[in-house]
């Protein structure tokens, strides 16, 4: 992969590597992310909160608190897997300092 180039991927459709995510209770789509590699997701951490009921904010590392995610399939359905929070970078206010506890902006 050079610089401004594309990593090469045996999937050509781009819609392929987007994924929803979807909230533990409902099993509604809450959030959506990107499918970096055969399995890893990358998501917004006010996504995986809202997926697990938290206040969307949150600050804390949600542990081991599981996410379900639907990837599309090459039949054009989708396939749901459960994923847990391998890295967490908490929400963070505009100058990038922490969200305020209680704060839902």
């Amino acid at each position: 992969m050079g610089w401004f180039g594309t990593a090469a991927s045996d999937v050509e459709d781009p819609v392929r590597h987007v994924v929803s995510v979807r909230g533990a209770e409902t099993g509604k789509i809450v959030g959506g992310g990107f499918l970096l590699g055969p399995a890893t997701v990358l998501t917004c951490a006010h996504v995986v909160n809202a997926a697990l009921d938290r206040p969307m904010l949150e600050p804390r590392s949600p542990g081991l608190g599981e996410v379900a995610v639907e990837i599309r399939d090459d039949a054009g359905g989708a396939r749901r897997f459960h994923a847990s929070v391998a890295h967490w970078i908490a929400p963070r206010t505009r100058d990038g300092g922490p969200v305020p506890a209680g704060a839902d902006e």
